[in-house]
């Protein structure tokens, strides 16, 4: 039973149902308060109309945004590096399926106080997923403004703070561990520092393989520039015309091996 004509509204749909309205806004924002019996009704008219409430309306009456901003810096970039493409498209479809909205906001310097981005400064996000470590002022910010939040692949230690990370130095000693037991003895390893911590938590992982099978440490295998495919490239070269050229190579990310 689809409806032609004009946009039906919640009083439409109240009227229908032979429910309120309250009952039925109660109904579309996932409020208790009322009976199965009537949240059954509201439901199997919105089923056989199609019905779609106003987005406008919904907000006011639910006083939320349905927006979630994904907050990134230049490094965290979801349009230029697979790895945080891929986040960002897991997390897309998962708030998808909850209808909510994703924004993705650029975390660009700032000249004042203040490192909110303007959709979060406005309220104009019921929340927000921030990609890497952030400024700590931003957080406070946040925090101050009870703007709930989690981080999302962070590189520092952090208890005080809602996050998702992954422990670098553990996952290098098992691709090392891999490559070891696949008969590699001569590993070299290619990474950036353009993150620090994260930079040296995979070399952490590297060293601590190397010592666990009983393998000896080549400062010249150690190339740390992949900060680009020209910085890549070089280190490459130089791991290639090395006096013992390593057989294998531990990428500190899939972009290096790509590359």
């Amino acid at each position: 039973m689809k409806t032609a004509g004009k946009r039906m509204t919640m009083e439409d749909v109240a009227r229908m149902a032979g429910v309120s309205a309250t009952a039925v806004s109660f109904v579309l924002n996932g409020k208790g308060g009322i009976s199965d019996a009537t949240r059954e009704k509201v439901n199997a008219v919105i089923a056989a109309t199609g019905f779609q409430p106003n987005a406008s309306s919904r907000r006011l009456s639910s006083r939320k945004s349905f927006n979630i901003a994904l907050v990134y810096p230049s490094s965290a970039s979801p349009f230029t590096d697979l790895y945080y493409y891929e986040i960002s498209r897991g997390l897309t479809e998962r708030l998808s399926d909850a209808d909510y909205n994703v924004v993705f906001t650029h975390l660009k310097p700032s000249t004042n106080d203040s490192l909110l981005p303007r959709i979060l400064m406005q309220r104009d996000a019921d929340g927000a997923i921030l990609l890497q470590d952030m400024p700590e002022r931003l957080l406070l910010q946040l925090d101050e403004r009870e703007i709930p939040y989690v981080l999302v692949d962070i590189h520092t230690p952090d208890q005080t703070h809602t996050h998702i990370s992954v422990d670098s130095e553990r996952s290098i000693h098992v691709a090392m561990d891999f490559l070891i037991e696949a008969g590699h003895t001569a590993i070299g390893f290619l990474g950036s520092d353009w993150l620090p911590s994260y930079y040296l938590q995979c070399l952490s992982g590297y060293q601590k393989a190397l010592e666990a099978h009983g393998l000896s440490l080549q400062p010249g295998w150690i190339q740390r520039d992949a900060n680009d495919p020209e910085g890549t490239a070089r280190c490459i070269h130089h791991l290639m015309n090395c006096p013992q050229r390593p057989t294998a190579i531990c990428c500190t990310g899939d972009i290096h091996a790509i590359e």
